[in-house]
């Protein structure tokens, strides 16, 4: 079955599903809404300057897409860190953390943060993809046969319903 994403544009706050890129992959697209160039990457959207990638030289562009993932993956990094500190800490008084303990938010940003629980509605979220339908394969322009089986068994089957249609296409 075909995963999707919530994303919630870093510019304007317009809300949509898109597919799930291929693990690692950068996919810059504009807002259906303001136009605004917005980046996935990892599950989250990330503003990108319009002028800078369309107009720049590509040492500039290069400058500004690193910034951009840069500026991420350190907010990534010092929220694992605390998180660590905070479970070392945990450990050394003994105390565990359980997985049903560590809920999660995102931010406008469509970041998770730590503290709101599942049913909230989220601005960034992965919509549960099996293990293997986001397993990177030896050439990931090719699907495997599994992929195409659960497409033409559950997908295929499902593009005259308007609402299942909907989810993907919207």
């Amino acid at each position: 079955m075909l995963s999707v994403i919530h994303i919630t544009c870093p510019h304007c706050g317009a809300s949509g599903k898109v597919s799930l890129p291929p693990i690692g992959a950068l996919v810059i697209g504009p807002c259906p809404k303001c136009s605004e160039l917005v980046m996935v990457f990892s599950g989250h959207a990330l503003p990108i300057d319009r002028e800078i990638v369309m107009g720049a030289s590509p040492d500039e562009k290069h400058t500004h897409l690193m910034e951009v993932l840069h500026g991420f993956l350190n907010q990534q990094v010092e929220r694992l860190v605390t998180d660590l500190e905070a479970a070392q800490e945990a450990a050394a008084r003994g105390e565990s953390l359980d997985a049903d303990d560590d809920e999660t938010e995102t931010d406008d940003a469509g970041v998770i943060q730590p503290g709101q629980g599942q049913d909230a509605e989220p601005s960034a979220e992965v919509a549960a993809p099996s293990e293997d339908a986001v397993a990177p394969s030896e050439d990931a322009s090719l699907i495997s046969q599994e992929e195409f089986d659960d497409f033409v068994r559950v997908d295929l089957q499902m593009l005259d319903n308007k609402h299942y249609f909907r989810t993907f296409f919207e």
